[in-house]
């Protein structure tokens, strides 16, 4: 699902928002406030609704080393995605993890130093996924990263 507001793509509405969280002692975000707009209102919510929704902090300490209230300030970049080829020529490497009940994790495909988390290698992790898992030398199951390297070439179809 993506986070970019269905009616602002539709419009093809692009921009930067500007954001600031009070962040509360356990870490949590309390308030968003927009500091800076990207001109459009729908972004703009989308941020804060985005972020309050998913943003988790180290709690601020302070002067005695205990939890205390904060802030945290940043801006989130809308641009629309581009649609890219089916699959395209390239080098790449799809990256995830076995767990030690078969359950696989933490995919990303990554090409030319750019991640794709809802990619191919995102299919991997689809809910319930789970694989053989790995064992150590004695049987017992230990947790595994995989990283498998592909050269795709795509090139002009025979007649």
């Amino acid at each position: 699902m993506s986070d970019y507001p269905t009616a602002v793509k539709n419009e093809a509405r692009e921009g930067v928002t500007g954001f600031r969280l009070v962040v509360a002692a356990n870490g949590l975000p309390t308030e968003c406030a927009i500091t800076a707009s990207s001109g459009s209102s729908d972004l703009d919510a989308a941020t804060c609704a985005n972020v309050m929704r998913r943003a988790r902090f180290r709690p601020a300490l302070d002067a005695n080393g205990n939890p205390a209230n904060g802030s945290f300030s940043s801006r989130v970049r809308w641009t629309i995605p581009k649609t890219p080829a089916f699959i395209e020529s390239g080098e790449r490497k799809l990256t995830f993890t076995v767990e030690k009940d078969g359950t696989v994790t933490n995919c990303v495909e990554t090409r030319a130093g750019h991640s794709y988390p809802n990619s191919f290698a995102q299919s991997l992790c689809a809910s319930g996924n789970k694989v053989m898992p790995y064992t150590d030398a004695a049987g017992a199951p230990v947790r595994k990263q995989v990283v498998i390297f592909q050269s795709v070439t795509v090139g002009e179809a025979p007649n």
